[in-house]
Formats: C-alpha cells, structure tokens, sequence
C-alpha cells in the first residue's frame, strides 16, 4: 500500500489480468524465518458481510478538509493519489507527479515537484515515505532510482539500482528499505545508508517464478516493527536489516493456493492466472493495518472480484467481514482505498462529490457547507479499536 501504483486496489479482473500480464517476470522467494516472534494463522469463513457502524471498527475518526487553491489542486484516481501519509502531524498527498504538503488542519504548506529529466529529478513518483524530520525519500521505478530531498525542497543525494524497485519505506533516521522487484538476484531487500547511499545489509534470495506483480504491496508499522503485506501472498512479515519473519498467514476459506503454485516452469503465466481465478484462490492482501488490539485488512481473489475487508479482534480472534461501513449517520460508503499508518492508523481519502451527494441536511453536508464538486478530498484519519 502500496508499490509503483502505491496501495491502489483493482477497479476490474480485465485490468487486473492486462497489468499481471505485463508484470510476469521470473519470480520466487525465499522467506528467512529467523525471528522470534510467533506466527499465528488467521482463518476467515467469508461468510454474508456486515454494515458495522464506525465505532465497531474504529475508536476515534477525524476529519480534515484539505485546502483547494490553484497551488494545491490534487489529482490522481479518483481524486484520491496514489499515496497519502500522516506524518510529523502532516498530510503528505502523493500524485504520480508532486507530493502536496498539508497541515493537521488541511491549511496547504508546500509541494515537492522535480517531475524531470536531470540527475536531480524523478520520472514518476511510483512510493515515497518521510523521515522524522521532515526529509522525503521519493522512488522513481522507470529510472530505478530513490531521491532525498529535504524538507525545504533541496536535494540531497539518490541512490541507483541495476534491478527494479517496487517500494520503499524509512526504517530509522539513517536507513531505509528498498523491496527488489520478483526477478533473478541475490537480495530482495536492500538497506540502505541514507547519508552515504550505500547498501548497508541485504537479504532474502529469490529464486525464478513464472509469473509475478508487485500491485498492491506495501510497507507499514507497528509497536515500531516495519511490516510488508504483498500479492499473490498469504503472509504478513515482519522485516529487520537482517531477517524477514512470518508474522500473520491470513487464510480466507482455505482458498489458499497449493504450495509452489507459482512456481511452476512448465506453465505459462496466463494459464496460471486462469487457473487461479477458476478456482477461486484468494492469496492477495491489497491493504494490511494492526494496532494493540485489532488488525483490518482487505483481502481479494485474481478474477471474480471477491474480496473485502475484514476487522479481527486480535485476542479473541473474532471477526467482522464488510464491504460498507455507516461512518456517521446517515453516511454508510464502502471506501475505495484506504492507507496505512503506523499503530493502527488509517488514512480514508473521501472525495467531494461524495459528501455532496448526501442530502443537505446531513451532519457532514453541513460540516463541510463551502464544498464544492471539483474541490479537494477530505481525509478521514481514523484509529483502529
């Protein structure tokens, strides 16, 4: 959650089968289970879903009206970017193009845009992720490249690799982690020296896979551990300089795909997505969050479009499964995308046109009275239960 198209869930099974289709490339990895943590199995029975209300999920929701002016226009799918981070209490708001700046009240700051062609600039914006203070680490997968830049829009250094990059996130003040695309290397995940842009640890081989995408992986955090949900798998690792450690298998009707499925070299990748979508193999978690207390995540197949989000009480492992949610009365919507903080944080981009569909005398109609249709969107930050 994101990854080059950044924690974006698919919109149809044509799209999803033309853009795996395009991101087949040799794949397979090899997990290093090495920590001490305990992993635990998930088991969902996708039995009929609920319409819970907000406080059955969440236990605190904010909204912010970003500010709309010339110098701050958002756009990106359905006004909702590719990436949105609360960070140093800021909303950073990715497009393919410029990070928007805002503040915790949705006053308009400032923007980085070195959309370019120079050593300094960056093609596309595929992930970016913010240091503590304040410095943004931007990724340019057609260049394969990871930008610095400081917070007063100053670059600083980069770092270059001979392989494809699908993410990136800061661990610390001094490393961050870059996650090699599914192809034939040594190391999968690079730590990298963020001062000197040298390779500090790396790990995790990878050996060939038929058929891969990186679309919707991401990185988040919790209890200061740096967590990865991935396509085409089941797992939820935890990741250090020196080990990936299964953390969670998430596990939905036991329509888990067969071990080495993937890994199949006689096949040929579109017979292995075929195959997958008839069988109905779910092993694809598009969005992953965990606090003290619970974890939410969605969950989808490859064709069929089944899927949807899945609250887990952590202790007694309880479940509520849920397309939409009633976030205020009146108001229930089944959100498009949500973003993963640390600590069980979400970010829930809700675009105008939304809120103005309701009817005028609705409590959120007349929070926000001034909204217009082709304003920005207002961002929901919400704390898991």
């Amino acid at each position: 959650m994101k990854t080059f198209l950044g924690y974006i869930k698919y919109n149809s099974a044509i799209i999803v089968f033309i853009a795996l289709f395009i991101a087949c490339v040799a794949r397979n990895e090899k997990e290093n289970n090495t920590g001490s943590h305990e992993s635990r199995e998930i088991l969902i029975e996708s039995r009929q879903k609920k319409t819970p209300k907000s406080e059955d999920i969440f236990k605190e929701l904010e909204y912010i009206q970003l500010e709309t002016a010339d110098s701050a226009l958002l756009s990106g799918d359905d006004g909702t970017g590719i990436k949105i981070l609360f960070r140093n209490d800021q909303i950073y708001y990715a497009d393919y193009y410029t990070v928007h700046i805002f503040d915790n009240k949705g006053r308009f700051l400032r923007k980085i845009n070195h959309h370019g062609d120079s050593p300094a600039d960056y093609a596309l914006i595929g992930s970016f992720d913010v240091f503590k203070n304040g410095d943004i680490l931007i990724l340019s997968p057609s260049t394969r490249r990871i930008l610095c830049y400081s917070c007063d829009d100053r670059f600083i250094n980069q770092y270059t690799d001979d392989s494809p990059i699908t993410d990136i996130a800061c661990l610390n003040d001094s490393l961050f982690v870059a996650k090699r695309d599914y192809i034939n290397h040594e190391a999968r995940f690079l730590f990298i020296n963020r001062n000197s842009s040298r390779i500090a640890s790396q790990h995790t081989p990878v050996k060939l896979r038929k058929a891969g995408t990186s679309l919707g992986e991401a990185f988040t955090g919790y209890d200061g551990k740096l967590l990865l949900n991935e396509c085409q798998n089941n797992n939820i690792y935890e990741i250090t300089p020196s080990s990936l450690n299964l953390r969670y298998t998430i596990n939905i009707d036991n329509r888990i795909p067969p071990d080495g499925f993937w890994e199949q070299p006689e096949r040929d990748p579109m017979s292995l997505f075929e195959e997958c979508d008839q069988k109905g193999y779910i092993d694809n978690i598009t969005f992953f969050s965990e606090s003290d207390n619970s974890i939410l995540f969605y969950y989808r197949d490859l064709g069929s479009n089944h899927g949807g989000y899945t609250f887990v009480n952590k202790q007694s492992m309880e479940y509520i499964l849920f397309d939409e949610i009633e976030l205020e009365t009146g108001f229930t919507w089944k959100p498009d995308y949500m973003f993963a903080q640390s600590d069980g944080q979400v970010l829930i981009p809700v675009p105008a046109d939304i809120i103005l569909s309701l009817p005028k005398t609705s409590n959120l109609r007349k929070r926000f009275g001034n909204l217009k249709e082709d304003d920005n969107p207002i961002i929901i930050i919400a704390k898991l239960k």
